[in-house]
């Protein structure tokens, strides 16, 4: 048989995170107790702590980077003198430890020795208990020596058999006293609340001026009534209804307050019902497509909503008593009354004659409300079936006519029994799954819900059983595809004859929002990646505008020095070429990417034979790649000879010019192919390399601005990185498309193509 263990809040206040981990496994592996730690290093944590976690018990290291134990304990002390604090250090000395004991610490445990601590983590709870216990018998010997005559002292045992929960409380607020009735509704014993203050009963539901307005009535020596939200020590809420009195000395020097509480959660939570319930009829009521009357026990109106005002043409006023009659067709007022007469409800098919001559047919339900076995009124509804009159083969009664309604709206209605069995689901269900409504009806709840999701709506399911509070749940089912979709339940219980016996609640599909949300998180995603890729291209901006100017600066005085001999001078020069040739190079690519990204960039078209521009290309660039060690070639189809094409000669250059310059900076052996051929109507160019190639999940994204398969400051490779998104877009000007063939370490091929016009 398991036995419950106790539950205790552990505050630690340690700057060593191994140490804290140390303390926490051996209180844990040496203690049967249900222990939860806080753990805190700075002063102010420390102090927040105290309030707000409200530990059972501190373990305080010594030497902390703000301030040390001393302090610490005295904080604790401060706060609650009779909160067990601990000294847990590797740093105490001899005098060290005499002193902690002396300031008020509970014990000291040297870290060397911490197989200590469980013990005397049991001695200082043991020694707060008696500590409370001694506090309890002082304060009920004090208030019996205070109150010696029989007569009070029989008030004394009223009070501490109350049927009501009952504290005393000294001026300041420090409780004195509370009877049995307190501790079996706040869960806290009067050794937990003797001389603390009852805001540790607060809820923080309420305004602070309602405890403001509080203690200026009593303090005033007034009593105070009114209705309050506590919360128990287990954490859930309870509505009281307060009276508070204070009770002064012969010479009118208030020396206590008497609270007396009565717990109304009962109540009020019968009342929010009835508040949700009239809410509901209203919300019903006015939304409704059906008219909705209520009526006294003689039959005279007290409620229309207004569709019955729309159906009948009376307005509210005009309906109330018994001036609705006036709306009824004469010839079917003498059948509504005998049938009234005869059944006390008006259950009956009849017309609305209404003022402008139109007939309305409807048809009446009402049943009766009953104020304990007294029928106090009759509730009931009119449906429009003019059309149902007119084409018989639409007769349905009202019982049909509201399924029908319930049945058709867009969200899933269900009912399960206390098994969590399907004993009701609306047909819509077909338009959201895919099932029919027999498939489901009969199945457990665990049947038809995504494996991962069961056990949680199961456990939500079953709090709700239990009258616990849940919240909106989403879970995953098939539909009949196969797929999973995904739905959000709000549900409540059913109640019959003062017993649950079911769920009923709506199903919302939510799949589509699901799906956005996850689209939303990508898009966070992918922009997150295109901030950190825009910070790596600016540091290369960066790079790529200094190196080559550092390298101008750098050898232009070098030049003027006399002394220099000419091939120096000369080599020094051919360096500051290359460093004006790469800072004009990468000054053009920012210029271009601007003018693209702008849009301002503009195609001048002429009439042009590309395989000639092809082969001065190959000239062009066939000594570069000698000089580096890669073979130039070309593969030029035989029709692309005899064509001329109306494009931008200048863009169609600078493309090739980029591609093959990227061919070149990342193909160390081996060689290039600059390719034409013609497909449909379009020119297809391509260059293709035996470089390094391009990772798979690098090719989606390459063309895109700031993009790059390696965007470090450290990488191996030169260059501003816009080449490839400078040819995206000056092919999307030409109105062309481009795309890449690649494979990691053989290679890559980069093709774009034209229109042939």
């Amino acid at each position: 048989m398991d036995i419950e263990r106790e539950t205790y809040k552990v505050l630690i206040l340690e700057d060593n995170a191994n140490d804290k981990e140390l303390v926490e496994l051996e209180l844990s592996m040496s203690l049967n107790l249900n222990l939860t730690f806080e753990w805190v290093v700075e002063k102010q944590q420390f102090i927040e702590a105290l309030s707000v976690f409200k530990p059972d018990i501190v373990l305080s290291d010594y030497n902390l980077p703000q301030f040390n134990g001393f302090e610490a304990l005295q904080l604790t002390i401060n706060h609650d003198i009779d909160l067990p604090f601990i000294i847990v250090t590797g740093t105490l000395t001899e005098e060290l430890a005499a002193e902690s004991i002396k300031r008020g610490a509970w014990e000291y445990v040297v870290k060397e020795r911490l197989n200590r601590l469980p013990r005397a983590f049991e001695n200082a709870l043991k020694l707060k208990k008696e500590r409370l216990n001694t506090r309890k018998v002082e304060a009920e010997l004090k208030l019996i020596k205070d109150n010696e005559s029989i007569q009070l002292k029989l008030l004394w045992d009223a009070i501490a058999h109350a049927p009501n929960a009952v504290i005393i409380t000294k001026p300041n607020g420090k409780i004195q006293y509370v009877n049995s009735r307190f501790e079996n509704s706040t869960g806290y014993s009067s050794t937990e609340v003797i001389g603390k203050n009852p805001s540790i009963l607060k809820s923080g539901k309420h305004n602070p001026e309602l405890y403001k307005n509080l203690w200026e009535t009593i303090l005033s020596g007034k009593e105070w009534r009114g209705e309050l939200i506590n919360k128990k020590k287990n954490g859930e809420l309870l509505w009281e209804e307060v009276f508070i009195s204070p009770v002064s000395d012969h010479e009118g020097t208030i020396q206590y307050f008497i609270a007396l509480k009565n717990d109304i959660s009962e109540r009020k939570r019968t009342d929010e019902e009835l508040r949700e319930s009239r809410q509901i009829f209203q919300t019903l009521a006015h939304s409704s497509p059906v008219g909705i009357f209520r009526t006294n026990a003689e039959g005279y109106t007290t409620y229309v909503n207004p569709k019955w005002s729309e159906l009948s043409g009376l307005s509210f006023s005009e309906a109330m008593g018994n001036g609705w009659i006036k709306a009824v067709h004469p010839v079917d007022r003498k059948e509504m009354f005998d049938n009234w007469e005869k059944n006390k409800a008006p259950n009956a098919e009849y017309r609305f004659l209404k003022s402008d001559g139109s007939v309305v047919w409807v048809i009446g339900n009402a049943v009766p409300e009953y104020k304990g076995n007294e029928i106090a009124g009759f509730i009931g509804t009119i449906t429009d079936i003019t059309e149902r009159k007119q084409f018989e083969e639409q007769l349905r009664d009202s019982k049909n006519k509201f399924q029908n309604l319930v049945e058709e709206i867009n969200d899933v209605l269900f009912e399960l029994d206390d098994n969590l069995n399907i004993r009701y689901i609306s047909p819509v269900i077909m338009k959201v799954t895919g099932f029919r409504t027999e498939y489901y009806l009969g199945k457990n709840l665990s049947e038809i819900i995504y494996s991962e999701d069961m056990p949680d709506l199961i456990e939500n399911a079953m709090n709700l059983l239990k009258n616990e509070n849940t919240t909106p749940f989403e879970y995953r089912t098939l539909n009949s595809q196969g797929e999973l979709i995904w739905l959000r339940s709000s549900s409540r219980q059913i109640i019959y004859d003062n017993k649950v016996i079911g769920i009923r609640g709506i199903a919302i599909d939510i799949t589509k929002q699901k799906e956005t949300e996850q689209e939303l998180i990508k898009a966070k995603e992918r922009a997150e990646a295109s901030n950190k890729l825009k910070t790596a291209f600016m540091n290369n901006i960066s790079h790529e505008i200094r190196t080559p100017l550092n390298g101008l600066l750098g050898f232009a005085p070098m030049i003027i020095d006399p002394s220099l001999s000419k091939q120096k001078k000369l080599y020094y020069l051919d360096i500051m070429k290359d460093c004006g040739d790469r800072l004009t190079q990468t000054i053009n690519n920012y210029m271009d990417i601007s003018l693209i990204t702008s849009g301002n960039m503009e195609v001048y078209t002429t009439f042009f034979n590309p395989s000639l521009l092809v082969e001065e290309i190959y000239l062009k660039y066939k000594p570069i790649f000698n000089a580096n060690d890669v073979i130039l070639r070309t593969n030029i189809q035989s029709d692309i000879y005899s064509i001329q094409i109306n494009s931008d000669r200048d863009m169609m250059t600078k493309i090739f010019e980029h591609l093959l310059n990227n061919a070149l900076e990342f193909t160390q052996t081996g060689n290039v192919t600059i390719g034409a051929m013609l497909e449909d109507h379009n020119l297809i160019f391509y260059i293709k390399d035996t470089g390094i190639g391009i990772a798979d999940e690098v090719q989606q994204i390459i063309f895109e601005r700031f993009m790059q398969e390696e965007v470090s400051s450290t990488r191996k490779h030169e260059g501003s990185g816009l080449g490839l998104s400078i040819v995206n877009g000056l092919v999307s000007l030409l109105d062309g498309t481009i795309w890449l063939e690649s494979e990691k370490d053989k290679g890559s091929t980069f093709y774009f193509a034209v229109p042939n016009k």
